[in-house]
């Protein structure tokens, strides 16, 4: 068997075992067997000639499991096909470490050249932040250094981390939830991450097919029609006022395997992987209300944020963040708008009936009342409803011809 001098840096992540697994080092072997592509360049490093080294996706054999890896170390060789004794452990969440793998789990060695490419690439990535790791190979250069400038910055959800999942969930309306989804790991958050979303009812209206990225922030906002049937039942949940969130993503199995405790290499898909997973249960359970406003009170705010005379106890900012908002067909887009329904003249019923529930909506989105609050609707001193369901038989009653009752479900609301 051919044997070949390779200068390696075992800097490895192995896909197996679960996310967050410690860090510590295991004894184990690794070996390189082979090239599944070919490339040799003369390297130079702050101009200086290094040497000519393989550019090149090398096979391994990491504890007997076949995968595929790079070099890190610029300077020590191995020998291929010779086993050797190893310290093995998932990379850590941290420069360099993020962008390899970064641009490992989005390139490919497809042929001989992004073989090479990514190799230089790792390179850059590892002994110059500028970039300076050069080849004598023009084309290849400029390959690697587009890779490597496209990771740069960039950490996906890896092995070796303490990843965690956080869910939030609010009740927009009666049939709406909203998710908000975080991922981070070792308390950063993971932008541009692959998420894969269930829920107990409804669909997901955004996103439509339940995968998302996180955002810079490693949010997804989903939203949930509480309405439409559901597109799978979890185990455990069969309470129809309870809906569970979960959430799913795949870790990046990146080894670093140091050898003897000099050599360093990259393997990125030996072994199975590993899963990040977490539920969260929203159960819609009657709760307790603040100091609703009642219509005088909002009128009042919108007049004088517009006029600037009067107190102002809630700033323009604020009821603008909460826009738009509708009433039974009145739609406020701007504060413009909210006075101009608010403050409507000689408003008949059905005018009254949207005045008094767009502020109803106010105090929701105020924060004195919630859609799951235990409200009295008909002022006989018992609460006999959830503000949802109140503003459900609200709407309800004007769209069959009775704005009366829908204006007084509201009032009273407001009034409490």
């Amino acid at each position: 068997m051919k044997r070949y001098m390779a200068y390696l840096t075992m800097a490895a992540i192995l896909g197996f075992g679960l996310l967050g697994q410690s860090a510590q080092a295991e004894e184990g072997t690794a070996q390189a067997t082979g090239l599944s592509t070919h490339g040799r360049s003369a390297i130079f490093q702050d101009g200086d000639f290094v040497g000519h080294r393989f550019t090149a996706e090398f096979e391994l054999l990491i504890n007997g499991i076949f995968g595929h890896g790079y070099c890190a170390d610029l300077y020590t060789p191995i020998e291929g096909d010779t086993l050797y004794t190893a310290d093995i452990f998932f990379a850590e969440a941290t420069s360099p470490w993020c962008e390899i793998a970064h641009l490992l789990k989005y390139n490919q060695a497809l042929d001989d050249d992004s073989g090479s490419a990514i190799q230089l690439a790792i390179w850059k990535l590892l002994y110059a932040p500028n970039l300076e790791t050069t080849s004598d190979n023009a084309a290849i250069d400029e390959f690697a250094t587009a890779l490597a400038l496209e990771s740069l910055g960039q950490c996906p959800l890896m092995c070796g981390a303490q990843g965690a999942f956080d869910i939030e969930i609010t009740l927009l309306d009666a049939s709406t939830a909203q998710a908000v989804i975080t991922l981070t790991q070792d308390g950063n958050p993971v932008a541009g991450q692959e998420v894969m979303l269930q829920t107990s009812q409804g669909v997901f209206i955004s996103p439509s097919d339940a995968q998302g990225v996180t955002d810079d922030a490693g949010q997804i906002v989903a939203l949930i029609d509480l309405n439409a049937a559901p597109t799978l039942t979890l185990p455990g949940v069969s309470d129809s006022d309870e809906l569970t969130v979960s959430a799913f993503s795949d870790g990046f199995p990146l080894l670093r395997i140091l050898i003897d405790g000099a050599q360093d290499l990259v393997a990125y898909d030996v072994g199975t992987g590993c899963e990040l997973s977490a539920s969260e249960t929203f159960k819609d359970e009657p709760v307790g209300y603040g100091d609703p406003r009642t219509i005088g009170f909002w009128k009042h705010q919108t007049k004088s944020n517009l006029s600037g005379k009067g107190k102002v106890h809630v700033p323009a900012s604020t009821l603008t963040s909460w826009l738009p908002l509708e009433s039974f067909g009145a739609v406020a887009n701007s504060l413009e708008d909210l006075h101009a329904i608010l403050w409507l003249k000689k408003a008949k019923m059905k005018q009254r009936a949207q005045q008094q529930c767009m502020a109803t909506r106010l105090n929701i989105e105020y924060g004195e009342l919630f859609l799951n609050s235990y409200v009295d609707t008909d002022r006989d001193g018992q609460p006999d409803s959830l503000v949802s369901e109140a503003l459900d038989a609200a709407s309800d009653a004007f769209y069959s011809g009775d704005p009366e009752t829908a204006k007084t479900i509201c009032d009273n609301i407001n009034n409490l």
